[in-house]
């Protein structure tokens, strides 16, 4: 029999135990999901709760850095400010989960389902979410600055007064998301859909556009200076121009 503990980050109480054979960190987190264990603030650094379904659970605070939830369930889960920074999160459901503050800062997200999840001001730092669902997602105020979004699904997306400094977008689905106020200078958009999108007071000054889908942008007091537009399909290239979208 094995006997694993819960514990507090800070004052190190123990906030859940359970013994058990054969037990791990795995199956101690979902039996104290099923016991409506409170395990805010909880220490789990470095834990490995792959394929964990833990929906619904509440981490707020918990210290969770370089922890692997590969394939994890986390439906609906309560993530506010906690530290996830070089998590392995790959395949994760994170759908309609509650993730304000959350710091993911190099964590890797890749194919992750956040769809429907509240991010405003996540630290999503380098992060990696490449193939990741963010569909109707509130990023606003996120930094995502050198983030790997590439090939992600941002329908609908709220990414207002989001940091989005050299962030990859390429092949992204951005249709109808709002981009107001964003900063996405010196960005990737290679092949981007921006169908639809809200763009009003964005920066994107030398932001690379190739072949990007700019259909109904709402462009309003956007700062295209400096940004590349290319067009391989007429082989048209415009360097240095303030806004490219008109023409």
């Amino acid at each position: 029999m094995l006997k694993i503990q819960i514990k507090a980050d800070t004052l190190g109480t123990v906030l859940f135990e359970y013994e058990a054979k054969g037990n791990t960190f795995r199956i101690t987190l979902e039996e104290a999901v099923k016991s409506a264990a409170s395990l805010h603030g909880a220490y789990l650094a470095g834990a490995d709760l792959t394929g964990a379904d833990i929906s619904g659970v509440d981490l707020s605070g918990a210290n969770m850095i370089g922890a692997n939830l590969k394939d994890a369930t986390l439906t609906g889960a309560n993530l506010n400010n906690t530290n996830l920074s070089s998590a392995y999160l790959g395949g994760v459901d994170l759908s309609r989960a509650s993730l304000s503050g959350i710091n993911l800062r190099g964590a890797n997200l890749a194919r992750a389902n956040l769809s429907g999840a509240d991010l405003s001001r996540a630290c999503l730092h380098i992060a990696d979410l490449n193939e990741a669902i963010l569909t109707d997602a509130d990023l606003s105020e996120a930094d995502l600055r050198f983030a790997d979004m590439s090939d992600a699904d941002l329908r609908r997306a709220n990414l207002g007064k989001a940091d989005m400094i050299r962030a990859d977008l390429t092949r992204a689905d951005l249709s109808g998301a709002s981009l107001a106020d964003v900063n996405l200078s010196y960005g990737c958009l290679y092949e981007t859909s921006l169908s639809g999108a809200d763009m009003s007071r964005a920066i994107l000054k030398g932001t690379l556009l190739v072949d990007t889908v700019l259909d109904g942008v709402i462009q309003t007091g956007a700062d295209f200076s400096e940004a590349n537009f290319v067009n391989r399909k007429t082989c048209t290239f415009i360097l240095n121009e303030k806004s490219a979208l008109d023409r």
